[in-house]
């Protein structure tokens, strides 16, 4: 049977579950920072694939180098811009399979 809660009850019940609460944050609060007694403190690895550091320096690398040919970019962005460049579908295509990309 299930007993009801009197009024005077539920504000211990609430007080506990308060407490309860606060007590769980402090706890996870301190995990974080690894101040909770008797624990030592807690640390994330990550551990990154041989092709994913290699991706890495790539991007870098990449990052790094300047535009060494942005006249050549600003021509093409002009031609762009007149209407005047046209894009040979033909050759792009064979390029493509000769470089190996389908």
């Amino acid at each position: 049977m299930i007993q009801p809660i009197r009024p005077q009850d539920a504000s211990g019940i609430y007080q506990r579950q308060v407490t309860q609460s606060q007590e769980a944050g402090e706890v996870a609060a301190s995990r974080t920072t690894g101040t909770q007694r008797g624990s030592a403190r807690r640390t994330d690895e990550v551990a990154l694939s041989d092709e994913a550091r290699g991706f890495a320096r790539i991007m870098q690398a990449v990052s790094e180098t300047t535009d060494l040919r942005a006249d050549r970019v600003e021509a093409l962005r002009q031609r762009v811009d007149a209407g005047d460049y046209q894009v040979d579908a033909d050759a792009l295509a064979r390029l493509l399979l000769a470089r190996g990309i389908q």
